[in-house]
């Protein structure tokens, strides 16, 4: 790829500026390319270490490597137009609904789709000091809700990491948002930590000092960061716990609505039954029964009437406080998320400006190491060079040594000589001596010899001795003249050695003066020497925490970036609570909607009762009418067939009421039961819809599900079926304070006393195993334990008893619609499926 200077290219995810320097630098080795960036997201103005590469606004220019380049936009000169900002192209994906997953780091990506990020590249912040790091990869995918007739339905795709269950879609959403925002800066981090590195690699580093400092903010930060995204989980946590507290609440309140429209629905067809059933029972059979059986249907009715009614208050009460609490839980968290905002953004500008205030120390820094640096060089050099003269000194203090001793070896031989020669001059003084005393005497001898008479030799054998005498003397004289000119020669001679060699001890003393201030000179410089070894073992260190520094720096920037990333995230979800409110607000004012039309359809049953009272009154009427008439007409047959035929005919009508009577009781209870069956059967369906539709659109069902899920079935079932049999014992037990309070307080029989407290203890004990499956349910429910503590208590909740427990209670409910639950435990099947109901729950219970 050629890159010219003019050229418009792409630096990184969402960098783009023009190329104004190609070439060699003087801060590294190798090719750099200098960038004029469209923002403020450089790190100078084109000038480093003095030196001006080229000329841009603040903040705008960036060095980088070829390598780096990611793709050469256009060729002419000029500015490349701005690309919009990631939360708006998250805005526009999520207006128009595709999906975007993270683009190839490696090269730019053109268009919205679904792409893969895998690259190594050499990371220098996000916690990691690695060689290589794989860039995270994620995948996101838009949310879809749907708001139609008071229904609300959310679906999300959700990436769970391995072993966590139970997570809502909005969290879900969020940390996949966070990852796509980290991945998609992670190669403008990387590259931007290498130049960083390069650069703070250099410069000379900075001082221990600062470093500790910039350590102690470092994890500062990086505790405030994670302060604040465990906040933002938790409170992304907390909004979709109350999500989902508002769809139960919606689902328990059309639930409990379709509820009473068939509980209403069967009253009304029991009344219809039973009018008419009263009305053929009033024309077969006597008017003392069909006064009980009116009586007992009107007190069920009236029962059942004021049941719904209290009903009906208590929901409308639950559900207008359950609004009102939500929309001040909604309008909390909006509060508090606005705050946390305000707060993160604080930050952000804190930490940028410790940055900031990081990179000047740095630079101060460096220039004053770069200093250190040359006034080491210097040293060393000054070392180096004092060294060779000391070694150059000591060879000529060694030369004059030898000479000084030469010299004075032959200062000392001279001195010999000239004492020699001192002696040799006396002798040949001494010797001239005797020559002028014995040439007195050869004067002085002629004279006396001419004095006497031919006594001596003659004349001319003086006169011979005289010539040997002068020729001697005259020889004697020519050697002595020679032996002191010689002597006088060699004496200028010492006296030029003695003044030479004064001199020479002069110079001797200056060189050993020299010799000693160069001595110390050296201790001075292997002094030097030393500070320069322990400047360099300093450097060393030094530079190593540089590029540690450099490296925090890279990850204050990192978590800078992250910052804003979730700044954005941080805003994008502001607008997505903005919808959500709304769209809450919306389902408010539906609930309320539904709520008007309960209170209206409440107003139409009321209505629908009254009628019914009144159909009731004219019943009556009849029914007096028709016993008038009754009575008259069996006055006239027992007048006409006698006393005996009138009495066989009404005990045989009675037995015919009684069977028919226990006949559909019986039928009843059993259409009764398998209805509770039914209703237990469709909401555990629901729920299972429900849980399905949360979790199929991310993944497969896991174990883990699939047991939550299993446990929560049958612990619904197990509930459902224990108030069942509870509600057809309360019924039992009221049928038999009724007839005792007929009977007029006599007491009960030793049998019905029997069953009565068998009703108790087994309606006791399916009351607690109700509660406690109910309280199960609840904690799954709510999800409010740790991941660890939900998994245990589910794997606690699903063991072999509850099947036992559901397959006794299905047992249970079987023989009650029989009529053979209760009856006589004096032996047979009946009594051993009492006995294996009350040994079963009493098992559970205890397990």
């Amino acid at each position: 790829m050629e890159i010219e200077v003019g050229c418009v290219v792409s630096y990184a995810v969402g960098k783009s500026g023009v190329v104004r320097f190609v070439g060699e630098t003087d801060f590294a080795a190798g090719e750099w390319v200098g960038l004029e960036l469209d923002k403020p997201e450089g790190k100078n103005n084109g000038e480093l270490n003095g030196r001006v590469y080229f000329t841009c606004a603040s903040n705008h220019g960036l060095f980088c490597k070829k390598a780096q380049i990611k793709a050469v936009l256009s060729r002419p000169l000029g500015a490349s137009a701005t690309s919009a900002s990631r939360l708006q192209q998250m805005r526009d994906r999520r207006a128009s609904g595709v999906g975007t997953t993270t683009s190839t780091l490696d090269r730019r990506s053109s268009g919205v789709g679904t792409t893969t990020s895998s690259i190594d590249r050499r990371s220098s912040g996000v916690g990691t000091t690695s060689s290589s790091l794989r860039a995270p990869s994620s995948a996101t995918t838009p949310v879809t809700r749907t708001t139609s007739s008071g229904s609300f339905s959310r679906s999300a795709s959700i990436a769970a990491p391995p072993g966590s269950t139970g997570s809502m879609p909005t969290s879900t959403t969020t940390k996949t948002a966070s990852s796509t925002g980290s991945s998609s800066t992670a190669s403008r981090l990387a590259l931007d930590g290498s130049s960083a590195r390069r650069s703070s690699i250099s410069r000379a580093p900075p001082v221990p000092v600062s470093s500790t400092a910039s350590d102690e903010q470092l994890a500062d930060a990086k505790a405030r960061i994670a302060k604040l995204e465990e906040e933002l989980e938790q409170k992304n946590r907390n909004v979709e716990q109350l999500k989902q507290s508002l769809v139960v609440m919606r689902d328990a309140t059309r639930a409990e609505s379709d509820q009473q429209q068939q509980h209403q629905q069967e009253e009304t067809s029991v009344e219809a039954t039973a009018s008419e059933e009263a009305m053929d029972v009033d024309e077969e059979s006597s008017v003392d029964a069909t006064a009980v059986l009116e009586g007992e249907w009107l007190e069920k009715i009236e029962s059942v009437r004021q049941e719904a009614e209290e009903h009906v208050r208590s929901v409308r009460a639950e559900l207008e406080d359950h609004i009102a609490q939500l929309q001040i839980e909604h309008e909390e968290q909006a509060d508090e998320l606005r705050l946390e905002n305000a707060t993160q953004a604080s930050e952000i500008k804190s930490l940028e400006a410790e940055i900031v205030q990081q990179k000047l120390r740095i630079a101060q820094f460096t220039a004053s190491e770069q200093k250190k640096a040359e006034e080491v060089a210097l040293a060393v050099a000054r070392q180096s060079t004092g060294a060779r003269k000391v070694e150059t000194l000591e060879a000529q203090i060694a030369e004059f040594q030898e000479m000084i001793e030469m010299m004075t070896l032959e200062k000392e031989t001279l001195e010999m000589d000239k004492e020699i020669a001192e002696e040799r001059v006396e002798e040949c003084l001494a010797e001239i001596e005797k020559l002028k005393a014995s040439m007195v005497l050869a004067a002085a001898a002629p004279e006396r010899l001419g004095g006497g008479e031919g006594t001596g030799p003659s004349d001319e054998e003086l006169a011979e001795e005289n010539r040997k005498l002068r020729a001697a003397v005259k020889a004697l004289h020519e050697r002595s003249s020679e032996e002191k000119a010689e002597l006088n020669k060699k004496l200028r001679q010492h006296q030029r050695e003695h003044t030479e060699l004064v001199a020479l001890r002069e110079e001797v003393e200056q060189l050993t003066t020299k010799r000693n201030k160069l001595e110390v000179e050296v201790e001075e410089l292997k002094e030097l020497l030393d500070i320069a070894n322990a400047y360099e073992s300093m450097v060393e260190d030094l530079t190593e925490k540089n590029l540690s520094l450099g490296e925090k720096v890279a990850d204050l920037e990192a978590t800078v970036i992250g910052l804003e990333s979730l700044k954005e995230m941080a805003e994008e979800m502001e607008h997505q609570h903005a919808e959500y409110e709304e769209e809450l607000r919306a389902e408010i004012e539906s609930q309320r909607a539904s709520l008007q039309e309960s209170k209206q359809s409440l107003v139409d049953q009321k209505t629908v009762i009254d009628d019914r009272d009144r159909t009731i009154a004219r019943f009556r009427d009849l029914a007096q009418t028709h016993r008038e008439e009754i009575n008259q007409l069996k006055a006239q047959l027992r007048a006409e067939t006698g006393e005996l035929e009138s009495l066989k005919g009404t005990t045989h009508s009675a037995l015919n009421q009684t069977m028919s009577l226990r006949t559909l009781a019986a039928a009843a209870r059993e259409h009764e039961a398998e209805a509770g069956k039914q209703k237990i059967n469709a909401e555990q369906a629901r729920l299972e819809n429900t849980f399905l539709r949360a979790i199929i659109p991310s993944s497969i069902f896991s174990e883990m599900d699939q047991k939550m899920l299993r446990v929560r079935l049958r612990l619904g079932r197990i509930a459902g079926k224990s108030d069942i049999l509870v509600q057809y014992l309360r019924k039992d037990l009221e049928v038999i304070l009724q007839q005792d309070a007929k009977d007029g307080g006599s007491g009960a029989n030793l049998l019905d006393s029997a069953r009565s407290i068998q009703q108790l203890l087994l309606g006791e004990k399916l009351a607690a195993v109700s509660c406690q499956a109910k309280e199960d349910l609840f904690m799954l429910e709510c999800h409010v334990t740790t991941e660890e503590e939900f998994a245990q208590g589910c794997s606690q909740l699903d063991i072999p008893q509850i099947d036992v427990l559901e397959a006794a209670l299905d047992s249970g409910l079987a023989a009650f619609v029989d009529g053979t639950l209760l009856a006589s435990r004096g032996g047979g099947d009946n009594t051993t499926t009492y006995d294996r109901l009350i040994a079963t729950l009493d098992e559970w219970r205890n397990s």
